[in-house]
């Protein structure tokens, strides 16, 4: 009688540590999605900004241009330091610690990351990409990126 208390015991003791093992496996799961989330949604409004520098309407050296990128600079800077181990972190990190890079580059090198994460997360993060969807976009495909923004330049270019 008491042998079989200890097994219940002992068996009761093992499911919950695999209940808590399990759960923390899902928080951080849903963690690391988040910040997926986070960063492609930066970087697709980084991308943007680059693309209204790029086409002349704006200007690099609008104050508020300036200080709406080194917001997101230092967002996706943060976001991309909890993802050290997945293969996009380095590419994120010498993209945007170059200062040597004028906007066209940082252009084509934000477009091509949203690209590369839009694919990883698609694969990887369905739930993700299911947002990202829901959103407008299309994981792995940048469509529409200066609609995205808060901000329009102020002076309308005649093509």
């Amino acid at each position: 009688m008491e042998i079989q208390i200890l097994i219940g015991a002992g068996a009761a003791v093992l499911i919950v540590m695999f209940a808590v093992r399990g759960l923390r496996r899902k928080k951080k799961r849903r963690l690391r999605e988040e910040v997926f989330f986070g960063l492609y949604v930066n970087l697709m409004e980084t991308y943007g900004y680059y693309y209204w520098v790029v086409m002349g309407t704006a200007s690099e050296d609008d104050p508020a241009i300036q200080e709406k990128m080194k917001t997101l600079r230092n967002m996706i800077s943060n976001q991309s330091s909890e993802l050290q181990n997945a293969s996009i972190y380095q590419d994120i990190f010498d993209l945007f610690n170059k200062n040597a890079l004028r906007p066209r580059e940082l252009y084509k090198g934000c477009g091509e990351l949203v690209e590369r994460l839009g694919r990883y997360i698609e694969k990887y993060y369905p739930k993700v990409a299911r947002r990202i969807e829901a959103m407008g976009f299309e994981a792995g495909k940048i469509v529409n990126a200066p609609g995205f923004l808060d901000w329009v330049p102020t002076s309308k270019k005649k093509w």
